[in-house]
């Protein structure tokens, strides 16, 4: 097959996944739960065990507890949760009207709460309650919003994201 007996083909995928139309099936498909979603999302999944930390929330990585009642002029030890980013396209007051493209935030094993005093930025600390966590996963803002979610038997089984010409 040479290469331009597939530019039709490839042309009409294209206009097919651009317009949301039916992802093609296969005879696996007609199984329960098993099937292809086309979806519009600039993060992955997060890890199998993690969830989203909630939009606002902020977290610490232990082991073990920052210090109770502690103070903390540098922020970047701690990780602002944006939820689960569904179709998340909001902006933020430093972004300047574009999308804001900080990390998504999977957390796992839930270790406490900690109040802790966080350097305002002007000339006082604000107590802040924080979660600590065991685990924390930082999941990229991917530029191409196009995904493709493959399940079988209902379970997530692949992402596969793509580029629109």
């Amino acid at each position: 097959m040479k290469i331009g007996e597939c530019v039709g083909p490839i042309k009409k995928l294209w206009k097919h996944l651009a317009s949301f139309n039916p992802f093609p099936t296969c005879v696996m498909a007609d199984a329960p739960g098993t099937g292809a979603n086309q979806v519009s999302d600039h993060f992955d999944v997060c890890p199998e065990g993690t969830t989203p930390l909630g939009l606002g929330q902020l977290a610490y990585q232990g082991p073990g507890k920052p210090s109770e009642g502690a103070s903390y002029g540098d922020k970047s030890a701690f990780v602002i949760g944006r939820g689960d980013s569904k179709g998340m396209e909001k902006i933020s007051f430093k972004s300047f009207g574009k999308p804001d493209k900080s990390d998504k935030i999977c957390v796992a094993d839930k270790v406490g709460d900690v109040v802790v005093e966080i350097h305002d930025g002007y000339d006082s600390y604000v107590p802040t309650n924080i979660s600590v966590y065991n685990t924390i996963v930082k999941l990229p803002w991917q530029d191409s919003p196009n995904v493709i979610d493959v399940y079988i038997e209902g379970k997530l089984h692949n992402r596969v994201r793509w580029d629109a010409p």
